[in-house]
């Protein structure tokens, strides 16, 4: 049976649970049985003091390309910074407070979209703020079988946020495995770690 970064997580208990966390999330980030990543993690004493929400906003509800505003959450009442309008990354004052980031997100396994970017400038700003960046990872869901790669590598005169670096269409990888990937050949030097998920292998389709 698979399980998630979130659901690991939750398991370990982790000492550093009572600093004080921002989470990079939306309602399509839940646990294996359904409860909202964050509630579950507030519900286990995490100590989450801001939430980040990326394109389509932290309900998901946005048209694609709407800028997003800074909110409340309705669920937790927790301040929500988008990370899709004017700004792409946690700025400094957003993090002032933060001492360690999580980023639980599902994606879907392609190079247009843009969760993948959104967690390369949340990598980026984590470095820059001194941060430690925790990825919850999560299966790609069209599979990780590497011989399904597939699509033309990015060109890097058509860079956006559709792709900011070199990766083909279908990259067969998880976001966790991403970020190891761009931390190395970015030079991004991010305080970077990765809770896999388990129960799942390469050769899986995970809707």
């Amino acid at each position: 049976m698979i399980r998630f970064g979130i659901d690991i997580l939750l398991k370990q208990q982790p000492s550093w649970k009572l600093t004080n966390i921002g989470l990079v999330t939306n309602n399509a980030a839940t646990t294996f049985n359904g409860v909202l990543s964050r509630k579950a993690l507030l519900d286990a004493g995490f100590n989450i003091k801001r939430l980040f929400s990326p394109e389509h906003g932290l309900d998901v509800n946005g048209a694609d390309g709407d800028a997003i505003k800074d909110t409340f959450d309705t669920v937790t009442g927790l301040p929500v910074t988008s990370l899709y309008g004017e700004n792409l990354a946690p700025s400094q004052s957003d993090l002032m407070n933060i001492d360690i980031l999580l980023f639980d997100i599902p994606d879907v396994g392609s190079r247009f979209y843009t969760y993948l970017w959104t967690m390369t400038y949340v990598m980026e700003a984590a470095a820059q703020y001194s941060k430690i960046l925790i990825i919850l990872d999560r299966p790609n869901p069209i599979s990780g079988n590497l011989q399904l790669t597939e699509g033309p590598m990015l060109d890097m005169t058509t860079t956006s946020f559709l792709g900011r670096w070199p990766l083909p269409i279908r990259h067969s990888c998880t976001l966790g495995e991403l970020a190891i990937y761009f931390n190395t050949t970015r030079n991004i030097k991010v305080s970077l770690e990765i809770v896999p998920c388990s129960g799942w292998n390469r050769n899986m389709f995970q809707p």
